[in-house]
């Protein structure tokens, strides 16, 4: 649950600052940094883990490298050390996918009349103010689907954590790696450990779990009301 909210949080974030960003008129070539920023978002899964798993190598990983010419330490364990690997496999995935959010604010940015922000100035607002008032609010129909469907993507991620930390590291014995999330936890208990009832039990109860949390969403937003009227 950690990993979704600090993972969704970050995608929102980060999305929202890189789309602001593209949508001011002070910014030159905005088609070309646009095509740049879908990139993370067009390359394979495996891909972009086993990309990042090189980078944060303690010996010839290229953040530590980079780290060394600068004259800092450069040793830095991201994959040897408990939370650095949760930061890692967080980092790898916000990379990867706030560029989604970044296509759906964009959009939803630019559906917004501009008469309402020169309105706002004529007023006397500040910047922050008409971020708070008039783009946040505009832009809860398009980001509130966008995060649930991001949550229940990342709720779900395997492939990418397995391939960078395989679910570890412990923390002590007994207890579930620091990376180890609910599908690498029923992909150990299943294949690992042979328990195929616990895993087939556990795959059922992450449907129920999942399914209830878009009911739940989908009746407090009410995404569909507007469908029935």
């Amino acid at each position: 649950m950690l990993y979704v909210l600090i993972c969704v949080m970050l995608f929102f974030v980060v999305g929202l600052l890189l789309a602001l960003a593209l949508n001011s008129p002070a910014v030159r070539m905005r088609a070309l940094w646009r095509t740049l920023l879908i990139i993370p978002w067009a390359v394979p899964s495996y891909v972009a883990a086993l990309i990042w798993k090189f980078f944060f190598n303690q010996e010839f990983g290229t953040i530590n490298n980079t780290l060394r010419l600068l004259g800092l330490p450069g040793d830095i364990g991201w994959l040897q050390r408990p939370w650095l690997a949760f930061a890692a496999v967080v980092i790898v995935n916000v990379w990867m996918s706030f560029p989604f959010f970044l296509v759906v604010i964009l959009g939803a940015l630019q559906s917004i009349p501009r008469q309402m922000y020169e309105a706002a100035e004529a007023d006397g607002a500040s910047g922050w103010q008409q971020l708070v008032r008039i783009t946040l609010p505009l832009l809860r129909p398009a980001v509130m689907p966008a995060m649930l469907l991001s949550a229940l993507v990342t709720f779900q991620m395997f492939a990418t954590v397995w391939l960078i930390t395989e679910g570890g590291l412990l923390t002590r014995v007994g207890k579930p790696g620091v990376t180890e999330f609910v599908m690498i936890y029923v992909y150990k208990q299943a294949f690992r450990q042979n328990l195929f009832a616990l895993g087939s039990a556990f795959g059922v109860l992450v449907f129920l779990l999942l399914l209830a949390v878009v009911l739940i969403h989908v009746r407090v937003t009410r995404l569909t009301r507007a469908v029935y009227e």
